[in-house]
């Protein structure tokens, strides 16, 4: 378990002078790297603690993240439960329950919000054993598995006050008709880029050991089927082929690590291609890339191209809705057939034959991101929902 540290510098889990600060318990099944988990801390650290008392309770293991919460003051409470389909399902589900009524008691706080189904059961389930004003759920993704079952145990927990927030007007307009609810109880709120004070490009591009005048192409997400990392990588053969200074990174990790790996050992790939790993800092590889590359279709946000935008790197990614609606009007995006691996392949030769028009469109993204996805403008709009809920 990781519990209270406190904040050395400005963040909501600093203990403050003067009136009582609002309490906001964060429900997450754990807190590895990922654009939610990322959202989650975000917000976390940047509420302002004369404000706000922040606390994040993780149902299953802590992750990599939970040491930068705590780090930043914000206690982190690990309840260590499975979150699994298995046999023993609801036997974790029940014991996970009662820890969380415990925890949820003892801080009692007035607002509540809940991350992905299992942390929005569950905590909606604890919620009702505290007189707790304000309830949250955050939909980062379309989750298309749910049934009418999971929407019927989603209405129950939202119950006649709760909210949902998402992040793109797509997934608001995807949410609200399947779950029957109006504009007023399906927000948006767009995630939000915090950069760090520095980001070093030359030191990360030179562990790769390119070849002088190589151009980087690269995506940074995890390593599963429906990312589709293997179309990304026959388009980037069939780019190859015709700019051989195309060199290629991915970071992250996954299940589908090994038969990417297995593909780039052809020759059409072999020795182009690196693979990194997860880290809990992909800014520094986002921003050594000449170009960001990303073949997936099911973003509910996509919060790594957007990273990219705000470091000055030029995206290509699918025309998808999400997409359109996030990098389609930043001049910083080309945006392609879905699966047209020739379309797809054509932008990559071209960015890297025009170091001018990448330029260009860098400077096109970081305004971009700055003026729509700012962290300072996601924190403040979860604060002024906090304050709004908390006084109902």
């Amino acid at each position: 378990m990781v519990t209270d540290a406190s904040r050395a510098r400005g963040g909501a889990g600093t203990a403050a002078a003067g009136p009582a600060r609002l309490r906001v318990a964060l429900i997450v099944n754990r807190l590895t790297v990922g654009g939610l988990e990322r959202a989650v801390l975000t917000i976390a650290t940047g509420l302002d603690p004369g404000r706000f008392e922040v606390r994040i309770v993780c149902l299953a293991r802590a992750g990599a993240l939970a040491e930068r919460a705590a780090s930043a003051g914000i206690p982190v409470t690990t309840l260590g439960s499975r979150v699994a389909v298995d046999p023993l399902a609801l036997w974790h589900a029940a014991a996970c329950l009662r820890k969380l009524v415990r925890w949820v008691r003892a801080f009692d706080p007035q607002v509540v919000q809940t991350h992905l189904f299992y942390s929005q059961f569950l905590g909606s389930l604890a919620a009702r054993a505290s007189p707790v004003r304000g309830l949250v759920h955050v939909e980062q993704n379309f989750y298309r598995w749910k049934n009418r079952v999971t929407r019927l145990v989603e209405l129950w927990a939202l119950g006649r006050r709760g909210v949902v927030v998402v992040p793109t007007r797509v997934l608001a307009d995807h949410h609200g008709r399947r779950l029957g609810l109006g504009p007023d109880r399906v927000l948006v709120i767009p995630n939000g880029v915090e950069l760090p004070p520095s980001v070093a490009r030359p030191d990360t591009r030179a562990t790769l050991r390119l070849p002088e005048g190589s151009v980087l192409v690269g995506v940074a997400e995890r390593l599963v089927p429906a990312k589709r990392q293997a179309l990304l990588l026959e388009a980037a053969a069939l780019a190859a082929r015709e700019e051989p200074r195309l060199h290629f990174v991915i970071v992250g990790d996954g299940p589908v690590r090994g038969a990417l790996e297995a593909r780039c050992r052809a020759d059409d790939l072999n020795g182009r291609v690196r693979f990194v790993g997860e880290t809990v800092e992909p800014m520094p590889w986002i921003a050594s890339m000449d170009v960001y590359f990303t073949a997936s279709t099911m973003e509910g946000f996509g919060i790594a191209p957007v990273e990219a935008l705000a470091l000055g790197v030029p995206v290509l990614a699918p025309a998808v809705p999400v997409f359109e609606e996030t990098l389609g009007r930043s001049g910083a995006a080309h945006l392609v057939s879905p699966d047209s691996l020739r379309e797809m392949a054509a932008h990559l030769v071209a960015l890297a034959r025009d170091p001018e028009e990448r330029r260009l469109m860098g400077e096109r993204g970081k305004e971009h991101a700055r003026d729509r996805f700012g962290a300072d403008a996601m924190v403040d709009a979860y604060g002024k929902l906090y304050e709004t809920l908390a006084v109902r």
